[in-house]
């Protein structure tokens, strides 16, 4: 079971790379989480920290239908400008078997990768295509964090997809508000379709329900 592409990383989106400094918000939130044959739920953490940077943290623990667990953690830390930092995705089964992970960093020109599965490092490193350098920012992830954006405010940036290792061009529409039921409460929602995702986002930025192709998270209370 390949697990580094059972969950992606969206933006919502470490193990310890990196250092972060003081920070201040950063509630964790609880998601049930539905992927294909695997369910289970999530830990998420939406932090502005004082530097500007914005550092998100997500633990995800699943069980597929033969009923083997793994663990998905996630974490992404971003610039105040939107431009991303590091991005890393650890997957292991139930006691921290079959270990897999990749850690990328950021640098002005290169991407630099690190993949760890089987006791096996590998490290590669991949340029940055020129026309696309100026266009990686990704701003939404401060979308009512930290910023307000109208109705039909809109944006496209070039998203590094980690299971891929490869640019994807992501198109980001805010839609205005939205009611939505959970738990038996109703929420005036921000909905935000970023690519394949369906967003309804809470006043701080945080998920509600996120939809796509195969998956779905939902806010727990």
């Amino acid at each position: 079971m390949n697990t580094l592409t059972l969950v992606p990383l969206v933006a919502l989106g470490f193990l310890g790379q990196a250092q972060p400094s003081p920070t201040r918000g950063g509630t964790e939130i609880r998601l049930n989480v539905v992927n294909q044959n695997l369910m289970g739920t999530a830990r998420l953490t939406n932090v502005l920290q004082d530097n500007g940077q914005k550092l998100v943290q997500m633990t995800m623990d699943l069980t597929d239908v033969s009923g083997r667990k793994v663990t998905v953690v996630q974490e992404s830390t971003y610039e105040r400008s939107g431009r991303p930092l590091r991005k890393s995705q650890t997957t292991m089964l139930d006691g921290g078997k079959a270990k897999q992970s990749v850690f990328v960093e950021f640098q002005r020109e290169v991407v630099k990768i690190t993949a760890e599965a089987g006791g096996k490092t590998l490290e590669t490193e991949q340029e940055i295509p020129r026309e696309i350098r100026s266009r990686i920012n990704a701003t939404p992830e401060f979308w009512f964090i930290r910023d307000t954006v109208a109705p039909g405010g809109e944006t496209t940036y070039f998203r590094f997809d980690l299971s891929k290792q490869t640019w994807e061009k992501t198109h980001c529409v805010y839609h205005g508000r939205r009611q939505v039921s959970l738990a038996g409460r109703r929420f005036n929602a921000h909905l935000v379709v970023m690519g394949p995702f369906r967003i309804l986002m809470d006043d701080s930025g945080n998920p509600l329900r996120l939809t796509s192709e195969g998956l779905t998270m939902e806010r727990i209370f």
